[in-house]
């Protein structure tokens, strides 16, 4: 997932840059021009109110600065704007991390607060109707501009007219006051998640089943129980996959999805009430098809359709399975009459997988250890796009907490620096409580030729190692490290000029994500890294990525199902309801699960946890299916060379189509370059509906 707010206008996908310094690369191979970025927190209210007042200040005058000119043209006009918006972005995206990481709350509440106006600022650049006509200008007047340079104008272009530049100033205004509006409530929907502080109490009988592994990520009480925290995923996974008592599953789950559900639903009718104004204000039916005009459906009813494909594709191997689930419990229960309930779904499919596939989940993450899976991963892509991971060397200024560490990427070849990332990989109060991906810097060639290099924080909320004990993953965390390290990778090795570029239709930006997941299932990929912590001459079995497929097929059906519940829920919200209509969000999506996926509690509001909705994926859920659509049809090619996934030359061609564009072409085009032919959901619905044995 990509961490970003939905308003932001320049640093699209994750809207994160925090206190910025840059050296320049001092390597005596090949000395570059380019410069590499660091990141720290400002560590006070004050700061943070200093770096937003000189970063709007100059935002401002750089403005007027390009105004004042006699003459425009691309360079002092276009690139220009595409550089002061750059250099905002930095301040803006730096209070946006702040929020969700930075150690102190006084600090994390104000720099929500000065993103909000910062972001304010940006928006309102697009509507200074001067600087729209000198953009005009150079569009009219410049025959001669390459076509990055054409799409350059043309996307800022249609973001003035996405910010009404040809509305009334009364119009205007409105507009601008439901946008701030929209984004104080997104943060105020945010902030009820991550501030979430219910905790529920098992005894260590509820817990039988549940691994010790498993049971240290818990707190203690005094009195020798276990608190779960249900912001945390990775609590509801361990309880509902292994804790034997169906009462303790059933708490877990209804906890999980009553996460802020007494405030956060009428903030999300409010927010569709909203959106639907803006797009209305802005002559769109619907901000279904606001958002999606500048997206490769296109329409809403485009994303609609496709998502029924899926439904209809997967309908019978959906009833297959549940009816699997079903008889294990009615058999397990000795009851035949047994209903087979949401809170069973991961214990009955662990059992299946045990008795199967002769795997036992937990047993195998003695072969994971966090720290050689980051290891087995950097060498995996190493190999399939020519790079080199190295430990960074950091700036002058300390990271924002002990556990973060930095690495920077190198071309293998050339040895020049191409960007840097952070991990941070383990809870704490206050932090972002899911898995994300927060581009700090998109990266940007100035004007003046000065080239600055991307940085992203990768955000994972792992398991902490101890002294006994390394972080041990679950295939499933595994799956999820390789698809942040996805979206990690696409921001360094996109190779575009302008910043603005680097942003993308939403609907391809998990291709990356979930295009790296796939050397999961490869077992030389595997036998990289999984190695016993305890025994390093126990080696991973060699039928493992065989069995753990199989595994994956055999219940295939019923997670897409619930995405395709979620993504039909976002986008009947985004385009069945007028500003003036009341809207209840409870039962869109209770509505939906019911038709799409199974029945959910009366007393649960999963909606009221669904931050996607208030972090840029409006209208945009639908892009996790959509772009796994991709992904199976991209992985064709792989499939039909020698060396697979690790067959060099499909790597590299992965790398120049798909990972290096970013937006200086339709994605669609990107797609087509790689395949030969245009993308088509065949290949992933023959994986979705084949049996476990194909």
């Amino acid at each position: 997932m990509y961490l970003k707010k939905a308003a932001a206008i320049f640093c699209v996908f994750s809207v994160t840059v925090l206190v910025w310094g840059c050296r320049v690369w001092d390597g005596s191979d090949n000395p570059p021009a380019s410069t590499l970025s660091y990141v720290t927190f400002p560590t006070t209210v004050d700061g943070v109110d200093t770096q937003l007042k000189t970063s709007t200040a100059a935002l401002r005058q750089k403005i007027d600065d390009i105004l004042a000119q006699d003459i425009y043209t691309f360079e002092n006009t276009v690139h220009a704007l595409n550089d002061a918006l750059y250099d905002n972005s930095k301040t803006m995206n730096r209070h946006f991390s702040a929020f969700n990481l930075a150690p102190l709350t006084a600090v994390r509440n104000a720099s929500s607060s000065a993103y909000l106006e910062n972001e304010a600022a940006q928006r309102r650049v697009f509507y200074n109707n001067d600087l729209y006509q000198a953009i005009n200008q150079v569009a009219e007047t410049h025959s001669a501009l390459t076509p990055t340079e054409k799409r350059l104008v043309d996307l800022f272009l249609k973001k003035f007219e996405e910010n009404g530049i040809h509305l009334s100033e009364w119009d205007r205004e409105a507009l601008d006051a439901i946008t701030t509006e929209i984004g104080s409530l997104e943060s105020e929907f945010q902030k009820n998640v991550t501030n979430e502080n219910t905790r529920v109490v098992f005894t260590p009988e509820a817990l039988q089943g549940v691994p010790e592994s498993d049971l240290a990520m818990f707190a203690n009480t005094p009195d020798g129980n276990y608190e779960m925290d249900p912001r945390q995923l990775s609590h509801l996974q361990s309880v509902t996959t292994y804790a034997e008592d169906e009462a303790t599953r059933q708490r877990a789950y209804i906890a999980f999805y009553s996460v802020a559900k007494e405030k956060n639903p009428a903030i999300l009718e409010r927010i569709i009430q909203l959106r639907a104004q803006k797009a209305a204000l802005l002559n769109y039916d619907s901000h279904g098809d606001l958002k999606t005009s500048t997206r490769m459906a296109k329409t809403s009813e485009t994303a609609m359709a496709f998502l029924e494909q899926l439904s209809s594709g997967i309908s019978t191997k959906l009833a297959g399975e549940k009816a699997t689930l079903l008889s294990l419990k009615k058999t397990d229960t000795n009851n035949p009459d047994a209903m087979l309930n949401l809170w069973d779904l991961s214990f009955y499919q662990n059992r299946y997988d045990r008795d199967h596939f002769q795997l036992n989940h937990d047993d195998m993450k003695k072969y994971f250890s966090l720290s050689r899976c980051i290891e087995g991963m950097f060498d995996t892509f190493e190999s399939v796009f020519g790079i080199n991971i190295v430990k960074g060397e950091g700036g002058t200024d300390p990271v924002w907490h002990d556990d973060v560490q930095l690495y920077e990427v190198r071309d293998a070849a050339t040895r020049k620096p191409l960007g840097s990332f952070y991990l941070d990989l383990y809870p704490r109060e206050g932090k972002y409580t899911h898995f994300a991906t927060d581009f700090t810097c998109n990266g940007n060639t100035y004007e003046n030729g000065d080239d600055e290099l991307p940085t992203g924080i990768l955000i994972g909320n792992w398991a902490k190692p101890t002294a006994e004990k390394p972080s041990l993953l679950s295939f499933y965390e595994l799956t999820t490290l390789f698809h942040e390290f996805g979206h990690t990778l696409h921001l360094i090795l996109m190779n575009t000029t302008y910043s603005f570029l680097h942003v993308g239709s939403w609907d391809f930006m998990e291709v990356p994500s979930q295009m790296a997941e796939q050397w999961c299932f490869d077992q030389g990929v595997l036998d990289r890294f999984a190695v016993n912590y305890q025994d390093p001459s126990d080696r991973l079995p060699a039928d493992y990525a065989e069995k753990i497929k199989r595994a994956e097929n055999a219940f295939s059906a019923i997670p897409t199902a619930t995405q395709i519940a979620s993504a039909m829920t976002d986008l009947t919200l985004h385009t069945a309801f007028q500003y003036t209509d009341d809207v209840d969000v409870n039962a869109v999506y209770k509505n939906m699960a019911e038709t799409y996926s199974s029945k959910r509690p009366d007393e649960t509001s999963a909606i009221s946890r669904l931050t996607h909705l208030v972090g840029g994926y409006d209208a945009g859920y639908y892009t996790y299916q959509w772009s796994l659509a991709i992904v199976h049809d991209l992985k064709t090619v792989f499939n039909q060379t020698p060396g697979g996934l690790m067959d060099p030359a499909p790597g590299a061609m992965l790398k120049q189509e798909i990972f290096e564009p970013g937006s200086t072409r339709d994605e669609d085009e990107s797609v087509r370059l790689f395949l030969g032919r245009d993308w088509d959901a065949d290949a992933y619905i023959h994986y979705l509906t084949a049996s476990p044995q194909d």
